[in-house]
């Protein structure tokens, strides 16, 4: 038995050391030892290897953070940024200090609890009373709403106790359909409005590196409409599952006709205290930012007194207001409590490193924008726009299911970026709408263990594990419900905004 566990001990070590030399390889040796091809030059060569060596290193298990720097110091060496432009370029760039400010005011919410209450008081309005339908859809925009502030994670073990305790006051088993349905839908939508705040994550991380990378042609994809387009989604997909469950999926609805959701005893007396109601203020008048600053004219003095102001800095000023509010005489926002409890510095060396990545492939010294246009050309060249978001939507959505989705969002937006600056510039498109339909594709993930890190939340519930039919079946449907609804609506908004 000694030797055993000392082989496979070996073995580990042998197995580790191996695939370090292979993140050290694509990223200090690839560029140097790879010849140059087609319109690829060295730069180009060198971006790729270390766009790979990230990527590998992010789905084998290494700290973000670790492998983020280790990147960025390979981008370093290579000359396409010298140390004081590197830094100006990740840390000292708007959207890293923004995501910082954002965690923060994030943290906030969370500490006082009411990302719950907004929940909770969208669970219990009125008009649901009698009418399962109402109370579905209710439940479903409450749980994007959790995920959007608390995560994936938190949004799913707060409402499936909330589903395990409606099952017991009205009789639902557990093996019903419309409970398992309810187990899948809170996950899915959750998935969905956690990426539908471009200011945090992985929705920053995919959403930075398309920006980088459509900087260089002029192109901006913009918060406000990244927002507004995300949201109108979420709100249809809820609808639209909501409405399967009782049309296509029949779920039985008709116990909930007799059910008042205010009598539950974690849902009574719904009320936000004084400094749940602070911050939510604090945090709509941040992201109000965003709104105004696309429906103002944009030759006027105003928008370009308030466009000069940019979000990140306008976050950084509600954080200061906040900061000085008093209840019974004390501050109830501590940005230093939440600045050093709320970042996930991960993510944010992820952001920087990709940020930097993602402007270096598509850069014109490169040359992989001209390679990429000449391979896929043929495919995509004369194709429809509705066609290729179709594509490139479900292209995603499917491999996100079996790769890590942080990976699939970076590779797809790398593949496809090229042509939605074609797309952009010849027929005006917005790539804000496109961008947001590949980001919300790549969190879609739940099909399998190896889809997300919170898939196993939803497949080992008990439920779900003991019916792997289900998750084939209506887990399969919702798949394509997802990328339908996605192809269409983020087309049509990619016209208007």
């Amino acid at each position: 038995m000694a030797t055993t566990l000392a082989e496979k001990k070996t073995e580990s070590l042998g197995v580790y050391i191996l695939k370090l030399a292979i993140a050290f390889f694509f990223i200090f040796g690839f560029g140097y030892v790879v010849p140059t091809w087609s319109t690829v030059t060295e730069l180009g060569v060198q971006a790729i290897g270390i766009f790979i060596g990230l990527v590998f290193l992010f789905t084998t298990g290494f700290s973000l953070a670790g492998a983020s720097l280790l990147g960025l110091f390979g981008i370093l060496l290579t000359g396409y940024k010298n140390a004081s432009g590197l830094i100006a370029a990740t840390l000292g760039s708007s959207t890293v200090f923004q995501l910082i400010l954002m965690y923060a005011m994030i943290y906030g919410i969370n500490k006082t609890g009411a990302g719950e209450v907004v929940a909770k008081w969208l669970i219990t309005r009125e008009f649901t009373k009698g009418k399962p339908l109402a109370f579905t859809l209710m439940f479903f925009i409450a749980c994007a709403v959790c995920g959007a502030f608390i995560g994936v994670t938190g949004t799913v073990l707060f409402t499936y106790a909330i589903i395990d305790a409606i099952a017991a006051n009205l009789g639902y088993e557990k093996s019903s359909r419309w409970y398992k349905l309810m187990l899948l839908g809170t996950f899915t939508v959750s998935s969905v409005g956690s990426a539908a705040l471009p200011f945090k994550g992985i929705a920053l991380i995919i959403f930075g590196a398309m920006n980088s990378g459509f900087s260089s042609s002029g192109i901006e994809v913009t918060f406000g409409a990244y927002l507004v387009d995300s949201i109108i989604f979420t709100i249809i997909f809820a609808v639209a599952y909501s409405l399967c469950m009782k049309t296509i999926f029949r779920a039985d609805m008709s116990k909930l006709k007799n059910f008042d959701p205010s009598s539950m005893e974690n849902l009574q007396n719904i009320r936000f205290n004084r400094e749940q109601l602070y911050i939510c203020v604090g945090f709509l008048v941040a992201v109000l930012y965003t709104v105004v600053i696309m429906v103002i004219p944009t030759g006027t003095v105003f928008y370009q007194k308030l466009n000069s102001i940019t979000f990140a800095l306008w976050l950084m000023f509600i954080i200061a207001i906040l900061s000085f509010v008093r209840i019974d005489g004390k501050p109830f926002f501590s940005p230093e409590k939440c600045l050093t409890g709320g970042i996930t510095w991960g993510i944010v060396l992820a952001v920087c490193a990709f940020s930097v990545v993602g402007g270096m492939l598509s850069d014109d010294l490169a040359g992989i924008k001209e390679w990429l246009t000449l391979i896929l050309n043929p495919i995509f060249g004369n194709m429809a726009f509705p066609v290729f978001m179709l594509i490139m939507v479900f292209v995603t959505t499917l491999i996100t299911n079996f790769f890590s989705n942080t990976a699939t969002g970076l590779i797809i937006a790398s593949i496809s970026s090229p042509f939605i600056i074609s797309y952009s510039q010849s027929i005006g498109v917005s790539p804000t709408g496109v961008c947001a339909a590949l980001v919300l594709a790549a969190n879609f993930a739940y099909l399998t263990m190896a889809a997300s890190g919170t898939a196993p939340l939803f497949l080992a519930h008990e439920v779900i594990n003991k019916d792997s039919k289900f998750v084939y079946s209506y887990g399969v449907y919702t798949f394509f419900l997802f990328v339908i609804l996605n192809t269409i609506v983020f087309t049509i908004l990619s016209y208007i905004f």
